[in-house]
């Protein structure tokens, strides 16, 4: 059994949060089958996270954008900080340079959140029954293109329970256990689609 799958379309940040809030909020266990209600809802965290218009770079629209993840996260509870860690990763750091320039977008919610210490330079390290929405690359497109300066990004949930790393990912909607080197970007994890490599850049949650 397994949470919804990803569709052909460039949700996942969405369904990241989804599987989340599923999880930890409503104890939710995976069910078989595609619930068009779950999938309702994956379409609406997306409308309010994607880059869209605020993107710094056209390439970036289709994307979800942290700072509106961040948000998001921050209405389902008040009592809980929510830090966005670029991993020490080039790629992500140019973005969030970009999202800082002069006349950036949102560079006024960027700099609320770095006076409030919530945009951090370090990786992310999970503790027991933390979850994070992890940054990967993507191997196949995981350099840039004459399309696009940027790889291809995908997100994923992961979670550490028991001593343990698991990833929730949105191309099976299954639970699987990672290492450590793999959470840290030192190993790829392999998809029959393609494998998937950490930046150790995420959002982490709690």
């Amino acid at each position: 059994m397994s949470f919804i799958i990803q569709r052909m379309d460039s949700m996942c940040g969405a369904y990241g949060l989804a599987y989340w809030k599923w999880m930890h909020f409503d104890e939710r266990e995976p069910v078989d089958g595609e619930l068009e209600g779950d999938y309702a809802y994956v379409k609406a965290i997306y409308a309010m996270i994607q880059f869209a218009g605020n993107a710094p770079k056209k390439e970036l629209a289709q994307y979800s954008n942290p700072i509106d993840m961040m948000y998001w996260v921050k209405e389902q509870t008040i009592d809980h900080p929510v830090c966005f860690y670029t991993g020490g990763s080039p790629v992500i750091n140019n973005i969030m340079d970009l999202m800082k320039v002069p006349n950036a977008p949102q560079k006024n919610l960027y700099d609320e959140l770095i006076e409030l210490g919530q945009i951090k330079t370090s990786s992310i390290t999970l503790a027991e029954k933390q979850y994070a929405i992890m940054i990967f690359t993507v191997e196949r497109l995981a350099k840039p293109t004459e399309d696009s300066e940027f790889p291809l990004f995908h997100t994923a949930l992961t979670v550490r329970r028991d001593g343990q790393l698991y990833l929730i990912n949105s191309w099976d909607g299954n639970e699987r256990l990672i290492t450590e080197d793999q959470f840290n970007g030192k190993d790829s994890i392999s998809y029959p689609m393609d494998k998937l490599i950490s930046t150790g850049a995420g959002i982490m949650l709690f």
